[in-house]
């Protein structure tokens, strides 16, 4: 077996060397200690936050026979790092030790089944906090052959940073555990095919097989390896918990790959560029060719076969590895658009059924589609069997079509690779450049590295026959309720003669002599001196009096100042609580004159009040459209960005809440008192939502943007916490969604001329777009403005977005925030989603 750098066999294994029992030899434990001496490449980019950097400190990936586990450190420096803490904070999995000096030391744990080679890779997180490794700086690997039977309790030891400078201190034990079979109750069940092994936090992808079949590993460098086995009998406990059965057979468990599967990133980016597809491509044929000459396994490959590790290499993964060749019925492949045709009429499976699906993933990598995609999985079928010549897009280069052509040849006897197998495949010009021992070594860089996931792989492809409905010549599925458009199919041209006159508000300040005198009801305000002293309201007609009572305290100020205060009762003053508690209590009674009372004591306005409602005056008096008050609030200091800096109010910032309110004049008011980009854009959005046109152009004249700039959109208060994206209230990031998406959204044509006409971008991307109880059936929840025309079937509204330049290959917008993912709607809706707007394009190009 020759053995690469990597720990990986390149020509792999004998199947009589890698007989497995349902058993764990045992356990690899982990102490990641400190790193001393590293050092970060040139040309890092540097954050502007000096405080910034410094937290900064380098991170880990621990690999170990395809297990990767993530390891940040929190103490130290950058060229120091320590990996011990006394806070128990560190990310799982990981477990805690107490050592002699009474430190938590982080531990990572692995289940062991063979000796490989146990890898640390060592990166520095770019300065925006990404949750992606993409562009972190590589700092070096440390690497240490792990063999189970040498490995004891021992002191610390440092191992050589290769490929960068340092070195990593480390300590390693083993725990054996082949005396002790493995069951259900070991594991905790996160997905029908995902289990957590509860000793060392690894998370293992699982498939059922009868049991009596032998087994046979595999060692290679882009196929996942069967660490893992146990029995799951018919007597035994059923459920490792209630919602997930325990089937019956012998239960084959490989690590997660945590990168994600390789067409869920294809279907993010739309495409790869023929650069990628090649990188690809290769090591998915280095991986068959080993498939083939070593296990015999033929016509097995699949989408959800393919996944990516953490670094970006290709990993395949299914328990058809692991078993015996087999050559049987594979009739029922189950995914339509991928299978040979002597597959599809089970006529003998070569190995040259492999090299056709290798054809389709490379169209579709290139193209974005599967060749013989359609929504009725019959026509896929006659598509694959039909004796007519297949078409291939003119767009792509002369060998990437000629090796696509060569591969999906009908006749498997004549198809390329059916004579000499992979090395046939390499040697086509599309390969041209590729160093394949270079490739087994994994030293090329991947194209991309992708964020960790541990998302469950689903189904790919075609899985049942929809429904059609025919709308102006267009197939769209049925079964979903979405609103139609909210203007008829006519005058949809830029050029139409129908512009919005868009007039930007005057100054209008009305006389606040007049304003008092109208708001006048008797009462006013008075303060006793005394020690201490007091504020009361009494009427000047009746005489009566009304104690003012004290806030709840949450609205207090948490740090005021003992010394100020008693100062200020001293002198006679009212103390700035007593202010606080005249003012609450003047709005809740109605006193609105008073207020101009109080504010003659001198009070600054910018804070919070009625209790957990955490309201400020300037927002209390716009909830209450009290035009007065606001008026009188903003010329006496009230800003009207405060209520945007508080993140416990749901309601937004000032203007956003007066457009909710519906109020034109107040609109007005605020609008003289220049709110700023980001507050002017997402109350555009809020009268959007509430199909305000006359609101929406008042906005637009007086300088409203129609789109938020990348960094407008606020953080999470945890990113990248477990459950994703935290916001306080689901209204913030809501207001964040662009206001063309929530006219499309709603159908509004009228609203999506006017605004793509004032600036609009017809490719805006969106994130967490809030569907609510009518809009349910939104599986776009993330992605491009014309993706989700599509989705709700506005053909108006797509034939504006493509006049104004949408471009309907644009990847999937990325928000760059640690925790948040976008989850991608289904393989099935994606593919009949964008085959629907490539058909539009095309049809558009035509007329």
């Amino acid at each position: 077996m020759t053995k690469t750098e990597h720990g990986y066999g390149v020509d792999g294994p004998r199947p009589e060397e890698t007989l497995l029992s349902p058993s764990r030899p045992g356990i690899l434990t982990v102490i990641l200690r400190e790193g001393a001496g590293l050092s970060v490449p040139d040309g890092f980019e540097e954050s502007p936050d000096e405080e910034q950097n410094k937290r900064n400190i380098p991170y880990a990936i621990l690999t170990f026979d395809k297990s990767q586990k993530k390891a940040n450190s929190h103490r130290g420096t950058r060229q120091n790092p320590v990996w011990t803490s006394d806070t128990g904070s560190l990310c799982r999995p990981l477990h805690w030790d107490v050592t002699i000096e009474g430190l938590r030391e982080s531990t990572w744990d692995f289940d062991v089944c063979r000796p490989a080679e146990l890898a640390i890779y060592l990166y520095l997180g770019d300065p925006y906090k990404s949750s992606s490794i993409q562009g972190h700086a590589f700092l070096g690997v440390a690497r240490i052959a792990i063999d189970p039977s040498r490995i004891v309790a021992a002191s610390s030891q440092w191992i050589d940073v290769q490929h960068g400078t340092g070195q990593l201190r480390i300590s390693l034990e083993y725990k054996d555990m082949k005396d002790r079979a493995l069951k259900a109750s070991d594991f905790q069940h996160r997905h029908v095919h995902q289990l957590l092994n509860k000793d060392t936090w690894q998370l293992y992808t699982k498939r059922t097989i009868p049991t009596g079949q032998r087994l046979q590993n595999v060692n290679h460098p882009f196929i996942a390896p069967l660490t893992l086995t146990f029995q799951s009998q018919e007597d035994s406990n059923r459920t490792i918990n209630a919602d997930f059965p325990v089937e019956k057979g012998l239960n084959l468990l490989s690590p997660a790959i945590d990168g994600g599967n390789l067409f869920d990133h294809l279907q993010r980016q739309q495409r790869f560029n023929p650069e990628s597809a090649q990188f690809y491509a290769a090591e998915i044929l280095c991986a068959l060719e080993y498939l083939h000459e070593v296990r015999g396994i033929y016509s097995w490959l699949k989408p959800r076969h393919v996944l990516l590790d953490c670094f970006g290499h290709i990993v395949l993964y299914g328990s058809g590895v692991y078993k015996p060749a087999v050559d049987g019925d594979r009739s029922g492949y189950g995914m339509p658009e991928y299978p040979s045709p002597e597959v599809l009429l089970n006529k003998g499976h070569f190995r040259a059924a492999d090299w056709w699906t290798l054809g389709i993933f490379l169209y579709e990598m290139l193209t974005g589609l599967p060749l013989f995609f359609d929504e009725d999985t019959g026509e896929i079928r006659l598509k694959i069997l039909s004796t007519e010549p297949i078409q291939i897009s003119e767009a792509l280069a002369p060998n990437a079509r000629d090796i696509i052509m060569r591969l999906l040849e009908r006749e498997p006897d004549h198809r390329l690779g059916a004579k000499e197998g992979a090395s046939e495949v390499k040697k086509h010009p599309f390969f041209a450049g590729i160093d394949w021992s270079k490739l087994l070594q994994r030293d090329y860089e991947p194209p991309f590295k992708p964020d960790f996931t541990f998302r469950y792989i689903e189904q790919h492809g075609v899985q049942e026959r929809p429904q059609p409905e025919e709308i102006e010549g267009i197939t769209f599925f049925t079964g979903d309720s979405f609103c139609k458009d909210h203007e008829p199919e006519h005058n949809l041209d830029f050029d139409s003669d129908d512009d919005a006159v868009l007039t930007p508000v005057s100054s209008q300040e009305g006389s606040d002599q007049e304003a008092d005198d109208e708001n006048d009801d008797g009462w006013e305000l008075v303060w006793e001196e005394g020690a201490p002293g007091e504020f009361y309201f009494r009427h000047r007609i009746t005489g009566d009096k009304n104690s003012i009572p004290a806030r709840d305290s949450l609205s207090k100020k948490k740090n005021d100042d003992d010394d100020a205060l008693i100062a200020e009762l001293r002198n006679g003053e009212p103390s700035t609580s007593q202010k606080q508690d005249a003012l609450e209590a003047a709005f809740k009674a109605g006193h609105d004159r008073i207020v101009s009372q109080i504010i003659s004591y001198g009070i600054d306005l910018n804070v919070r009040l009625f209790g957990y409602k955490f309201e400020s005056p300037l927002g209390w008096a716009i909830d209450h459209r009290k035009l007065y008050l606001v008026r009188l609030m903003l010329d006496n200091g009230a800003d009207i960005r405060f209520l945007d800096r508080e993140s416990d109010r749901e309601d937004g910032p000032a203007l956003t809440r007066a457009v909710a309110a519906r109020d034109r004049k107040l609109i007005e008011l605020l609008l003289q008192r220049c709110p700023g980009r980001v507050d002017l854009t997402r109350a555009l959005g809020r009268a959007v939502d509430q199909q305000d046109r006359a609101v929406v152009e008042l906005l637009l004249a007086n300088g409203a943007r129609c789109d938020f700039e990348e960094e407008d959109r606020p953080l999470p208060f945890n990113p990248g916490a477990d459950g994703g994206c935290c916001f306080g209230v689901i209204s913030l990031e809501e207001e964040f969604i662009p206001p063309l998406v929530r006219a499309v959204k709603m159908g509004d044509v009228s609203l999506v001329r006017l605004l793509l006409r004032n600036g609009a971008n017809a490719n805006v991307g969106y994130h967490d777009l809030y569907a609510g109880l009518m809009f349910k059936h939104i599986k776009f929840g993330c992605g491009r403005v014309i993706q989700l025309a599509m989705e709700l079937k506005r053909h108006e509204c797509i034939k504006l977005l493509l006049a104004a330049g949408a471009d309907i290959s644009l990847a999937q917008p990325v928000w760059r925030v640690p925790g948040h993912g976008c989850w991608e709607v289904t393989r099935l809706f994606y593919q009949a989603t964008m085959s629907k707007l490539r058909a539009v394009v095309e049809s558009a190009k035509e007329a």
